[in-house]
Parts: C-alpha cells; sequence; structure tokens
C-alpha cells in the first residue's frame, strides 16, 4: 500500500518534468521546484521501500508493482538529467542516482531465480526475472557510459549495439504490449478513414 502511495505521489508532481507547461506561466519557479523535489524524494522513498523486499517473494508481487518499478527508473532518469533553473542536477543524482538504483534492481531480480526456487534444473531456460535482469543491465550500461559510473564503481565494457538490440526486444515482446497498451498498439491497416 505504502508503494502505491509514493507511487501517486511521484505522479501528482509528476508534470514539473514537462519541459513546456503553460502551468508555469501563472505560478512562481519555486513551485516547480517543489514539485521536482516531491518527485525526488517519492521515487527515492519508493526504491528504498521497494528494495526492503525479499527477491524470493517477487514472484508473487502483483504485475501493478513492477509497472511502478518502471514508471520510477524512468522518473529517476529523468530527475537525473533534468536541466532546469534551481535545479541541481548533482544533488538529484546523489539523491537517487539511476546506475546505483538499477544495480540494486538487476542484483535482486538475478537472485530471484534461485531463491524462489523457479530454478527447474535446466540452465537454458530462462525465468522473466532474470530476463530483466539482463535488460536493466543493458539501461544501467547505457547510463554509465553517457553520464559515467557512480563513484567507486568499475567501469563496466559497453557494447552499445548489443545493448540496443535487448532494448529493441524487450519493447517488442507482446506481452508488453498487452500489459501496457497505448498508442504505440496502433495499426493504420484497422482505420481506413
Amino acid at each position: 500500500m505504502r508503494l502505491s502511495i509514493l507511487n501517486a505521489e511521484l505522479a501528482i508532481h509528476e508534470f514539473a518534468l514537462l519541459s513546456n507547461t503553460s502551468l508555469f506561466y501563472i505560478t512562481p519557479d519555486f513551485q516547480r521546484l517543489e514539485s521536482l523535489y516531491a518527485c525526488l524524494h517519492a521515487s527515492r522513498s519508493w526504491f528504498d521501500l521497494f528494495l526492503t523486499i525479499s527477491p524470493a517473494l517477487y514472484p508473487g508481487i502483483p504485475f501493478s508493482l513492477y509497472t511502478q518499478m518502471s514508471h520510477n527508473v524512468v522518473a529517476s532518469y529523468r530527475l537525473a538529467t533534468f536541466e532546469g533553473p534551481d535545479w541541481d542536477l548533482t544533488a538529484a543524482r546523489q539523491t537517487i542516482n539511476p546506475s546505483i538504483v538499477l544495480d540494486q534492481i538487476i542484483q535482486n531480480m538475478s537472485q530471484v531465480r534461485d531463491l524462489a526456487g523457479l530454478n527447474s534444473g535446466d540452465g537454458d531456460i530462462s525465468d522473466p526475472f532474470t530476463e530483466v535482469a539482463k535488460r536493466l543491465s543493458s539501461i544501467k550500461g547505457w547510463w554509465d557510459a553517457k553520464f559515467g559510473p557512480p563513484l567507486g564503481a568499475e567501469v563496466p565494457v559497453f557494447d552499445e549495439v548489443a545493448a540496443m538490440n535487448q532494448s529493441m526486444a524487450f519493447w517488442d515482446e507482446g506481452w508488453l504490449s498487452e500489459a501496457l497498451p497505448g498508442p504505440w498498439l496502433y495499426q493504420p491497416e484497422l482505420y481506413h478513414i
């Protein structure tokens, strides 16, 4: 329940991340800054709470929490790259560094198979959690290559072509399209005008 409340708080204040919104022409800049910090702290709190859940319990977590996780990953990226008056990118990245957050999620997702007893003994069969960990590793590699890894972290070798292929495969998954319907499902041949 607390995770959903934090995600709702993020969603309420997320309008501050819009680059061009007329709302800020009639309200002072400090309100936008206040909303940006509310987003930052809601997302950070969401990850702090989510990462306390044992990876052994991940198979029983409702899909909506994984959708919230995606929402918060995207928000952390947007907050860590947002350029605006009085927004301190360094402080934002110290509060919620996408590379560190992704690394923690990847570690947890990589443990699910063994901790939850999903290991069938056949090393070739992959489970969804291992696949998500692989794809998040590609995103983390992209982030680290573009913005640098966190201080003290090892710099991984980044294969941009492999990362792009994995990323494209992730978004091409049929289950993702069904789970997250949206304008990308538009099929022009169905709409003859």
